[in-house]
């Protein structure tokens, strides 16, 4: 994960540094120099410090002070501007650094398009208003717009998951590859239009962030409808299926689709704290007082149609999930009150209901129009026939209400979205359908709001002289992952090797002379050649060595 850029390669990183440097300069953003070693109290008042994980490579200098080497520079930049910046007058400020980073990668790979340290330019904004903060955005992300443009890479702007640099709003820009490492999911309009009837560009999201709407049930389900003797209705039954504990499997044992199952996963809860009043007798007096206890739930289920994945990113926004999001182990479902490999939201067992097991289920889950097979709840079982009642709270297409299995009372569960997109999902925007494609990040903007600045206690006088906590504004480019994506996108190498876009080429002519050494002539005409070619702006190799014919050597 740790690469020397040689003198081709480095010209072209530096052509990538160049660009990114004229356009937000003139975005009105400032240049700055930050240091790659950063004092650890400040992630510790921003409260990563014990957040980021192993990524952050940690150390002590010999007076045992706690460092690190930064992956990105929130903190440090926070730290400029509470010392140097006091004042509405000296807002908006935006600055920028083009520098190395350093993330310690569990599993470093595809060269340096994953490597433990990079380059990266990194932005940041500051602001008193969420209107001059979303101005900035678009600023940037016009920006960011022309740069990518200039720079010949085939992108676009998706809507993204903040991660642990926090935020409410981001956006990725993503180059089209197949080698990349994200699934996006872009809506496929008719006509193959870029925008839809509203003129706004067509819906465009990291698969980890696109909103799955309710799929519809497809065709000819509900084939295995048992109804009972005289009846419309269909009939729950437990039937008997060993082994069968995963979705193939129960498939084949019921002779059933995927699509006609539910499938349950439990995750680990996130401790709630409950308030209880307790009574302190004093002298003869009775005196009440509130008593604050941590309790952690055995158990959330998530419940999915059988043909779907569940969304980790979205799984582990949910109140109550616990962070990082972690599957139980069969100890930990049993001691719940849970039956390992036959889960299912139907008929709970009275211990992991009052031991407070919360469920959760998909909308498309929800959305079963028809019958469908969830677990039985018992060792080698599985309910067939089970229905959502119709009635009252029952799920209604694009509302994340409750549902409520038939024949069963209370209130029902809840419905959210938990599911990846798949190809051929309706749009979140309502126009056209989404494709996948596969993409390379290469730039990353967020609205961060006070996350750093109000943990950090920073304020600036406003206009009326009262202290205000500033919002902020996140804007980064890997000027490392631009060389990498630029080659791996479609017609950036063929069987020759890199097919360079013209901004980013290590030279844009090579002058290859013969018997330069030999001839006053040809040296004339090669000097004057290549001056001519490098007053039209191109940068020229001369290959002026003493060679033969035929052991000359190019560039891409």
């Amino acid at each position: 994960g740790l690469y020397t850029w040689l003198p081709l390669g480095l010209r072209v990183l530096s052509k990538v540094s160049a660009v990114v440097r004229e356009e937000l300069d003139a975005a009105g953003c400032m240049e700055t120099q930050m240091p790659s070693v950063l004092p650890g109290k400040l992630w510790e008042e921003s409260g990563r410090w014990g957040k980021m994980g192993r990524e952050l490579l940690k150390f002590k200098d010999r007076h045992e002070n706690d460092f690190c080497l930064g992956p990105t520079h929130e903190e440090a930049v926070v730290e400029v501007f509470r010392r140097d910046v006091g004042s509405y007058r000296q807002l908006p400020l935006c600055l920028y650094q083009i520098g190395t980073k350093f993330r310690d990668e569990i599993r470093p790979r595809f060269g340096v398009m994953r490597s433990r340290e990079f380059v990266m330019k990194d932005a940041y904004s500051f602001h008193l208003s969420d209107e001059c903060l979303e101005e900035m955005y678009t600023d940037i992300w016009n920006a960011y717009h022309r740069i990518f443009s200039r720079l010949g890479l085939n992108f676009r702007a998706v809507e993204a998951d903040s991660g642990a640099i926090g935020g409410a709003v981001s956006h990725e820009f993503q180059v089209l590859a197949e080698a990349g490492e994200d699934a996006i999911a872009v809506a496929d309009m008719e006509g193959g239009a870029s925008e839809n009837e509203k003129g706004n560009p067509e819906y465009a999201a990291n698969i980890e962030r696109a909103e799955a709407l309710p799929a519809a049930w497809p065709p000819g389900s509900s084939s295995f409808v048992h109804t009972a003797e005289g009846g419309k209705e269909p009939l729950q039954e437990l039937v008997s299926t060993p082994g069968a504990k995963t979705i193939p499997s129960l498939c084949e044992a019921l002779g059933v689709a995927p699509w006609e199952c539910l499938k349950t996963l439990a995750v680990a809860a996130e401790p709630i704290i409950e308030e209880e009043k307790s009574k302190k007798g004093k002298k003869g007096k009775e005196k009440s007082s509130l008593v604050e206890e941590k309790v952690t739930p055995p158990a959330v289920l998530l419940v999915l149609r059988g043909d779907h994945s569940l969304n980790e990113v979205k799984a582990e926004k949910l109140p109550g999930v616990a962070s990082p999001l972690r599957l139980l182990s069969e100890e930990e479902l049993e001691s719940a009150g849970l039956c390992p490999g036959f889960l299912g939201p139907v008929a709970l067992s009275h211990a992991a209901k009052a031991r407070g097991v919360r469920v959760v289920v998909d909308r498309s889950a929800a959305a079963i129009s028809g019958p469908f097979v969830s677990g039985g709840n018992s060792p080698e079982m599985h309910l067939r026939g089970c229905q959502w009642d119709d009635k009252g709270d029952g799920y209604t297409e694009g509302v994340d209400a409750r549902v409520r299995v038939r024949g069963e009372e209370g209130e029902g569960f809840e419905v959210t979205d938990l599911r990846e997109v798949v190809e051929g999902d309706k749009s979140p925007d309502g126009v056209g359908t989404l494709r996948l494609r596969r993409g390379i990040e290469v730039g990353h903007i967020f609205q961060l709001g006070k996350k750093y600045t109000e943990a950090m206690g920073v304020s600036v006088q406003d206009e009326k002289g009262r202290p205000a906590c500033p919002l902020m504004g996140c804007y980064g480019i890997g000027i490392g992952r631009v060389v990498a994506a630029a080659i791996e996108q479609e017609g950036g190498h063929d069987e020759k090797g890199i097919r360079w876009p013209l901004a980013l080429a290590p030279f844009h002519v090579s002058v290859v002379p013969v018997n330069l050494h030999k001839s006053e002539l040809v040296k004339e005409a090669t000097e004057k050649l290549c001056e001519g070619l490098v007053a039209e702006g191109l940068d020229v190799l001369l290959d002026d060595r003493k060679e033969r014919p035929g052991r000359w050597v190019g560039a891409p």
